[in-house]
């Protein structure tokens, strides 16, 4: 009885599958994963890494860090950049790599503005010369009266306006953490609603599981019924025929 109901369930299983395989297919790549409530398997595991190593070959072999030239043709090409900043700093960085090491030192540096110096001897008698000295020593003087005056503003404003850049840094800052735990405080009330959904989810799936476990049950008790009741009708039309023939005779 246990086999023909067996069989039956057999040839039920076989024709809802060739139904399954003449029905298109579906695509459901796009299905979410449930990770709160599924249960991973080793043939699941496996094809994981079969889905990691087809995302691997679209890089190049040499390197999986670069793309292959298929890939690399859709990206576009980034902005330009100039890592120096500005062009006296590319001019410099060319110029040092042209001329080398030796290059770095670059010309001396000029101290004659710093300096007082009289007329050459061979000019003392001669009015412009002096009057060229003068005026550099007026220049040194103007000079030196704008670093005192600069050191004078440093001293008397320089502490407020660090103190109001750091306190500017500070706000930024303060904003900054504070978008940084709103965006935490989102990300961790995402994870909660998932894990809520899934395991309510999930009960409804353990649920309908047992029902069709039952129904499954149900339906090899059936068949099992069924297939003894065939076999005592077959029972029954033996005996019918052998008393017929005995009642001939």
């Amino acid at each position: 009885r246990e086999e023909a109901a067996m069989a039956l369930i057999v040839r039920d299983t076989g024709d809802a599958a060739a139904e399954e395989a003449a029905a298109p297919e579906e695509d459901t790549r796009g299905v979410d994963s449930l990770p709160y409530i599924d249960q991973y398997d080793e043939q699941a595991q496996q094809q994981v890494e079969r889905m990691i190593l087809e995302e691997i070959r679209k890089y190049s072999a040499e390197n999986p860090f670069v793309l292959s030239p298929a890939l690399a043709a859709r990206i576009p090409d980034p902005p330009p950049f100039n890592k120096y900043g500005s062009v006296f700093l590319a001019t410099e960085a060319v110029r040092v790599v042209q001329k080398g090491a030796e290059s770095m030192a670059g010309p001396p540096l000029d101290t004659m503005r710093y300096t007082l110096p009289a007329p050459d001897p061979a000019h003392k008698g001669q009015a412009q010369a002096w009057e060229a000295a003068v005026d550099n020593a007026r220049a040194q003087v103007e000079h030196q009266e704008l670093r005192l005056l600069n050191l004078e503003m440093l001293r008397s404003y320089g502490a407020n306006s660090w103190i109001m850049y750091n306190k500017h840094l500070e706000e930024v800052q303060a904003r900054l953490q504070k978008e940084n735990e709103e965006c935490a405080r989102k990300i961790q009330n995402i994870n909660v609603q998932r894990k809520m959904e899934q395991s309510y989810c999930g009960e409804q799936l353990r649920t309908l599981e047992l029902r069709w476990q039952a129904s499954v049950h149900k339906n090899m008790d059936v068949a099992a019924a069924v297939a003894k009741l065939q076999q005592e009708a077959t029972e029954l039309e033996g005996k019918l025929l052998s008393a017929q023939k005995l009642g001939k005779q």
